[in-house]
């Protein structure tokens, strides 16, 4: 049983299943485990009671007396992103002032908002006696775009000077661990850890049939999934233009896009009316809750992730949990948790034609669908369960703890 606190720290609430997964696995190790966040946007995520949670950051936005006008800053992301920018800083330095009159222990750190004010705090954190840990969900800024190109290289200085202000950093993948030490970071520093399943928060699987009812969905047509929050870098667009080759092959194929937009629909909506994909693209484009995750994957024959580009996907190990095999992109550590023929299929990323290849491949053959799946299945079970990467980040948290340093080979 660890001798020293545990502090999880995530902001802004990117990742509220991974990060209750990973306290609900530390406390069930004896740990005592702290969840400092802010409420997530979308939904309640209530970890196991150990776990203590405390929303301390972006508190504005429930204060009763503002809550009407906060609420609209909510539907709006440009203003939601301002008043966090503003209130974040002394949101931190009360953190910090908060670290310093306690005994120390372990902060480990999901996301950085502002990476080189949060560098100066690790350090200071760490001279106090904290040992600071951080997950590099993604190392750097995904697919940036219009001007924000020119802003790479402050980025990548950004990052540098962040990853070197901690005492250890965990990937998800042998790439991503080749990019963090790309940046900078000492290669003895850098652990690999897997990537979590939904663990408790995932809904038991229902027959297909049964889920493609309640989606309002022919039960008969082979269909393919693309799930998760729609941003640029996802590939949707490349997506929809394979289609029509798709269905030279799989003529009744369906694509079910589901989940919240987080950039304009209006070029998607045209692409789908200039291919004449009407009736073959059913587009629910809402947040898609914790418990109607099941039926969204269940009702797949088979999941799609054509980014373009990205560190590790959740959604990928989610697919996994619920048996169905993938077509992805060779793009960040994608292909690694890809057993390529045997639980999904890896194309070339931004090659329509490839990608056509792949989903067309796969669902016309039912039989071969169900076989990837299960071995998918296998693979979530033995490479992504909670109780062995809380076993694997406690003993780092123990390793750094007292003074070792060494890679994941040497461990």
């Amino acid at each position: 049983m660890p001798t020293f606190p545990v502090l999880i720290l995530d902001p802004g609430n990117f990742t509220p299943y991974y990060d209750a997964n990973l306290c609900q696995a530390l406390a069930g190790l004896g740990a005592k485990v702290e969840w400092v966040t802010s409420p997530y946007l979308f939904e309640p995520v209530v970890p196991d009671p150990c776990v203590c949670e405390r929303h301390i950051f972006f508190t504005l936005f429930d204060h009763p007396l503002l809550r009407p006008l906060t609420n609209r800053v909510r539907s709006v992301p440009r203003l939601r992103r301002l008043l966090k920018a503003l209130s974040y800083p002394f949101e931190m330095l009360n953190l910090t002032r908060e670290l310093g009159r306690r005994s120390p222990g372990i902060v480990h750190v999901q996301w950085s908002l502002i990476p080189w004010f949060d560098a100066l705090l690790y350090r200071q954190w760490r001279q106090r006696g904290w040992r600071v840990v951080f997950t590099a969900h993604d190392i750097m800024p995904r697919n940036p775009q219009g001007w924000r190109v020119l802003l790479l290289g402050w980025e990548r200085a950004q990052r540098r000077w962040l990853y070197a202000s901690t005492d250890a950093i965990i990937v998800h993948s042998a790439a991503n661990r080749e990019s963090v030490v790309a940046l900078g970071a000492a290669t003895e520093r850098v652990y690999q850890v897997s990537m979590g399943d939904l663990g408790s928060f995932s809904g038991p699987p229902l027959p297909q049939k049964e889920a493609r009812a309640q989606l309002g969905l022919d039960p008969d047509k082979p269909v393919a999934l693309f799930f998760g929050l729609i941003k640029p870098y996802k590939g949707l667009g490349a997506l929809l233009r394979s289609l029509p080759m798709v269905r030279e092959r799989v003529p009744d194929m369906h694509l079910l896009v589901a989940g919240e937009p987080m950039e304009p629909l209006a070029p998607y909506q045209r692409l789908i009316a200039d291919l004449g994909l009407g009736a073959h693209v059913a587009m629910h484009t809402r947040y898609i809750p914790s418990e109607l995750v099941p039926t969204y994957f269940c009702a797949a024959d088979l999941v799609v992730l054509p980014y373009l580009d990205i560190s590790l996907s959740a959604v990928l190990v989610t697919a996994y949990g619920y048996a169905r095999p993938v077509v992805v992109t060779a793009v960040g550590g994608l292909p690694e948790l890809v057993e390529n023929g045997i639980t999904g299929l890896v194309v070339r990323p931004g090659d329509e034609a490839a990608l056509a290849d792949g989903v067309a491949t796969l669902l016309s053959d039912p039989a071969r669908c169900h076989k990837m799946g299960e071995r998918a299945r296998q693979l979530a079970e033995e490479r992504h369960s909670w109780p062995a990467i809380g076993r694997k980040t406690l003993a780092l948290y123990e390793d750094i703890w007292n003074g070792h340093r060494g890679s994941d080979e040497e461990r």
